[in-house]
């Protein structure tokens, strides 16, 4: 077991997700089959839409020195085998937020694949301002922007977006990033403040305008600066005001949170496949996805906090056979993974809250069910 104090530009992704192709398993009643990866790269991903979770297709992928092009399923792959090490990874794809991630290999195997998966978020449409009347942007998922009028100098296309968990361009470390909004065009400059509303993402029992903190980033010089004019209200949202547009992020100390992870092994489980007296063979594929329990954080915020995507599944396919003579065979599988207990500091003890299970790979296994009166192996019992 290890805890780690999680960096947010760094995304742990060393698990190996073995997306298994069909393997023809015999008689091993105890012992777990080899993870057959059949011609998978040694790095595999997919860059999916954060809201639609499809692919995106045409999306660039700059790797150690490679460029890759997602396909029509937004899926890449790199056949160059990398050592134990951490690679700046950039995705970018127009009309999308670019992604700036730093990717660890940990401890490659030959023979195995490590499978990532990264999420973009897509710009939000522009709302045209009034200068001379000022304006709003509101959003159906809760997010809001208020210009004041006479606060531009000239009528101006704007829009906001929340990007938490899609590529925040800065350095995190030692945040716990609650919200993130990028708020365009970048540089716009305000005579009066805009109040930029979001929703409260975390427990009440967290937040509180003291630990809450605001600061922005310029998305051209990378410049940082607090805001001090952040308020919480009683319907539980959270109000910014501030003179000039840029990525405003919501954060909290990280030393609030703490992450245990260690990894699981479920309980092995039988699949409908039967290798009988009138079949020789039978195969059977398996999905898996994340079981998620969290009480004071939502999905997003955990994802940040883990830097991992939760919201994907798992697959697997195996096969079993019998020759004339062996008993019957039922197909059965069993689910490996990493199980994260997220904790939480309420200033005087660690109290676990939040408790999430990501499956990384499936072992197929074969188990003797019965035997054949005629051995025939393609007649009836």
């Amino acid at each position: 077991m290890k805890i780690k104090y999680f960096s947010f530009l760094i995304i742990y992704l060393s698990s190996l997700m073995l997306f298994q192709t069909s393997c023809d398993i015999q008689k091993a009643p105890s012992e777990p089959t080899s993870n057959d990866v059949g011609d998978l790269k040694f790095l595999s991903g997919k860059v999916i839409d954060d809201k639609t979770l499809q692919g995106i297709p045409q999306a660039r992928v700059t790797i150690s020195g490679s460029n890759l092009i997602t396909d029509a399923n937004g899926s890449f792959s790199l056949t160059q085998e990398l050592s134990d090490g951490i690679y700046p990874i950039v995705i970018t794809k127009e009309g999308y937020f670019t992604i700036q991630r730093n990717l660890k290999i940990s401890k490659p195997e030959k023979g195995k694949s490590f499978v990532t998966a990264f999420s973009m978020i897509q710009k939000n449409p522009t709302v045209n301002i009034t200068a001379s009347t000022g304006g709003s942007i509101n959003l159906t998922e809760g997010y809001s922007l208020s210009i004041p009028a006479n606060a531009l100098s000239a009528n101006t296309a704007m829009s906001i977006t929340p990007i938490l968990g899609g590529g925040i361009p800065f350095n995190t470390s030692g945040k716990f990033v609650i919200e993130a909004v990028a708020c365009e065009p970048a540089g716009q400059t305000f005579s009066s403040p805009f109040t930029l509303q979001v929703p409260l993402q975390v427990s009440p029992s967290i937040v509180n305008s003291t630990n809450l903190k605001a600061l922005t980033v310029n998305s051209a010089t990378g410049a940082v600066e607090q805001i001090s004019n952040v308020t919480i209200t009683t319907g539980g949202r959270i109000n910014v005001q501030f003179n000039h547009f840029s990525y405003v992020i919501l954060y909290l100390d990280q030393n609030l949170f703490r992450v245990t992870e260690k990894l699981y092994e479920d309980s092995v489980k039988s699949t409908t496949a039967i290798a009988d007296c009138r079949s020789e063979k039978a195969s059977a594929s398996v999905t898996v996805g994340s079981t998620i329990s969290l009480n004071r954080l939502s999905v997003t915020l955990a994802a940040t906090l883990l830097q991992r995507n939760l919201n994907f599944s798992i697959s697997g396919t195996g096969s079993i056979s019998r020759k004339i003579g062996d008993p019957i065979r039922q197909l059965q599988y069993q689910v490996l993974g990493t199980l994260y207990d997220i904790e939480y500091f309420d200033g005087n003890n660690w109290i676990s809250s939040e408790q999430i299970k990501i499956p990384e790979s499936i072992k197929f296994f074969s188990k003797d069910v019965g035997s054949c009166h005629n051995q025939g192996g393609t007649s009836g019992q």
